[in-house]
């Protein structure tokens, strides 16, 4: 829910942004109310700034925010709980604003609308109103009583000081649940690192791209290529080739949307069970899914020090080896055989595979980071997405493994995936 997009809530958290301190919202029904016993309530918003950044001045204040801590709170439950069982004497209601405006009503002592009725249909009563300052909110207190019936002593004194006992529990209540609120948001907002905006800023940006209304378009135009294909029609050269562009071009539309998508599944579902499994069995396993690309292509891949168990993701391992295989099948030199080497090293505190292959290789001083990035690669005369090694470098950080590359131009690559020992 978007609080900035309310303009009670937006009230108070831009009073709590300028000011640097909490601040009350008006009278609202929370989002988590339900159709039984609907109460009003209101929320408390203090600001988190981000460490280091000035913050003496408003416009400071405001390019220094981060977002905001809040605490909801149902006033029936609040101050009940506050007040304990109601003496039938009094009547307390409080009123967000200045005024006795029935629309404002945030609480009523009074509790059903039996009772209701019955005070307002008592003719011997007291009434008396007070002003309050909540967090930079008015709220008016208005306290009715039939306690001066047979007594010639006054009780107003007693009342002042009820009501003002009610206010100090309230404020005092309040007070100490932002404190531990701003407490833990301190020791959260020191937790936070560029990767974590990185990620939620692309998984923003892939979920706005990757939708069914970009989808559906595609697919309709796939599907108008493939009844044109089955006509009996007589196209010229020219009008061939350029059928064969739009067909290769609505597949690699499709491909990217599906990819953008595993993107945002990816850092939706998080992280995922490790289960204990046979390294080469999984190596082989993956390479099974390219029989047809290692017998055209005369490629070996050498598995004889791929010896251990590792406890990780199934499918995230899978994703691994799939893709470094397809990498080193993709950009092998075509002037020699290709050969895969893959080993696998068990440890105390950490395991790690490595990938080898001699294949086109590449500057990894000068490109290292590159081809881990989203849409980039390191050779671009032959076909890809530059979605895969990027997926696979998330999904494995997101488990707490790493992965490196070293590469020189015409010898090759090396990946080294280490896992940590909590996965050895």
């Amino acid at each position: 829910y978007d609080m900035w997009s309310n303009d009670i809530r937006r009230e108070a958290m831009q009073l709590a942004m300028d000011t640097g301190e909490a601040a009350c919202s008006g009278k609202i029904t929370l989002v988590q109310e339900t159709d039984e016993n609907v109460q009003s309530g209101f929320l408390t918003y203090l600001p988190v700034y981000r460490t280091g950044e000035a913050i003496d001045t408003v416009e400071e204040r405001r390019h220094a925010c981060y977002g905001w801590v809040y605490s909801p709170f149902r006033a029936g439950d609040l101050l009940s709980g506050i007040l304990g069982s109601n003496d039938p004497h009094y009547r307390l209601r409080i009123y967000d604003g200045e005024a006795v405006n029935p629309s404002a009503l945030l609480y009523d002592s009074a509790g059903t609308v039996e009772l209701e009725r019955r005070w307002d249909d008592e003719k011997d009563r007291h009434k008396g109103t007070t002003q309050l300052s909540i967090q930079g909110r008015s709220w008016l207190l208005q306290v009715d009583s039939t306690a001066f019936q047979g007594s010639g002593q006054s009780s107003l004194p007693r009342m002042v000081a009820g009501g003002g006992l009610i206010i100090d529990v309230l404020l005092f209540y309040v007070i100490w649940s932002i404190q531990r609120l701003q407490s833990r948001a301190q020791s959260l907002a020191t937790e936070m690192t560029k990767e974590l905006e990185e990620s939620t800023r692309e998984l923003r940006q892939f979920a706005y791209a990757a939708t069914h209304d970009v989808k559906a378009p595609l697919n309709n135009i796939g599907n108008a290529l493939i009844l044109l294909r089955e006509e009996p029609l007589i196209l010229s050269e020219q009008s061939q080739q350029a059928m064969s562009w739009i067909e290769l071009a609505q597949a690699r539309a499709v491909e990217i949307l599906d990819q953008l998508m595993e993107v945002v599944h990816l850092k939706e579902k998080g992280r995922q069970p490790a289960e204990t499994f046979d390294v080469a069995a999984e190596v082989r396993r993956a390479a099974a899914s390219f029989e047809e690309e290692l017998s055209t292509h005369r490629v070996q891949i050498d598995i004889s020090r791929c010896v251990g168990v590792l406890s990780f993701p199934k499918s995230v391992f899978a994703r691994l080896t799939h893709n470094l295989i397809s990498n080193a099948i993709k950009y092998r030199m075509l002037e020699r055989p290709l050969v895969i080497e893959i080993e696998f090293e068990r440890g105390r505190q950490q395991s790690v595979l490595r990938v080898r292959d001699n294949g086109l290789g590449f500057d990894s001083a000068k490109d290292g980071d590159k081809i881990f990035g989203l849409f980039r690669r390191a050779h671009s005369h032959v076909a890809g997405s530059g979605f895969g090694l990027y997926i696979t470098k998330q999904s494995l950080e997101l488990h707490g493994a790493s992965i490196e590359c070293s590469a020189s131009p015409g010898d090759g690559c090396e990946f080294m995936v280490t896992f940590p020992c909590e996965h050895a």
